[in-house]
């Protein structure tokens, strides 16, 4: 996997999100893609239990696991998780941006921050499709790959 993750870091020197949560960061990264023009496409996946309730519309003191979001590529598994946080659409290109608190995504190690084995999954299952996939953790890091710098907003 770490060759895939190669393919998905950009470097970034200056960094734009200092101090933000992940949430933080992909409100900044979806308004900045969205004044960039295109399709921008933020992903709420995951699951909630919902109540289980019999013919009669009584409950039935069951609950059970409703997944909101599924993705599956031809031959593979169906998955239940791993898409990634924002996808975009610019210019006939799609991509895949999976988001990590800046800061603490480091290439190579095994941290809490690194994609889970579905994000890397989905990741290259966009990559192998044509599509561009990156792990970014900086507003820099996408502002560079559309050869934008953060003065230009």
């Amino acid at each position: 996997m770490s060759d895939l993750y190669d393919t998905m870091l950009i470097p970034a020197d200056n960094r734009l999100s200092t101090g933000l949560t992940e949430q933080q960061l992909q409100k900044q990264i979806f308004e900045t893609l969205v004044r960039l023009g295109g399709l921008a496409i933020r992903i709420n996946a995951g699951a909630a239990p919902i109540q289980n309730f019999d013919k009669r519309g009584r409950k039935t003191g069951s609950k059970r696991l409703v997944s909101f979001a599924f993705w599956q590529v031809a031959g593979r598994v169906l998955r239940r998780s791993g898409v990634s946080d924002l996808l975009y659409i610019w210019r006939g290109r799609f991509y895949a941006f999976e988001l990590k608190k800046p800061g603490k995504y480091k290439f190579g190690l095994p941290l809490a921050q690194a994609p889970t084995e579905n994000q890397a999954a989905f990741l290259k299952a966009v990559l192998e499709n044509g599509g561009e996939a990156y792990v970014v953790d900086d507003l820099a890091q996408v502002l560079t790959l559309f050869g934008l710098e953060y003065s230009a907003f």
